[in-house]
């Protein structure tokens, strides 16, 4: 049971990592914490949904970055994780090019695996972000 709880804490650092670099839109450093097999899932009925590559994550970054220039300051709220699941609640805030709010809830599924992130696939408020993302 230890060395279970010595890994969930150690797999909530490198997620805790990634988000801070996913947070700013830092897509060299996002890298240095995902697999060369990652994928992100942006779950359907958004602008962005679809299943993004570890190669697709600069233009991803890009995309987000042309439309929220200044990133997304993410607040975790609560963090599970057991085995190589890390689960996270967060809310986020930001502003849009065109100066619109974008204050979104997410919840994030991670997969870890020696010390980075596998895949993560987010469920957020599909609304907000046709909103948003359509607009820019």
């Amino acid at each position: 049971m230890e060395s279970a709880d010595k890994s969930g804490e150690a797999n909530k650092r490198v997620v805790r990592e990634f988000l801070k670099h996913m947070s700013a839109m830092n897509a060299p450093e996002m890298a240095k914490w995902i697999t060369d097999d990652f994928t992100i899932v942006h779950t359907p009925a958004s602008v962005l949904h679809g299943t993004y590559s570890a190669a697709e994550m600069p233009a991803l970054a890009e995309k987000i970055t042309a439309t929220l220039p200044n990133g997304i300051q993410l607040h975790i709220t609560d963090m599970f994780a057991e085995r190589d699941a890390v689960i996270v609640q967060a809310t986020g805030t930001a502003t849009s090019a065109s100066g619109k709010p974008y204050n979104n809830t997410y919840l994030l599924l991670f997969k870890v695996r020696d010390g980075r992130v596998v895949s993560m696939t987010e469920y957020l408020d599909s609304i907000l972000v046709n909103e948003v993302f359509a607009a820019a």
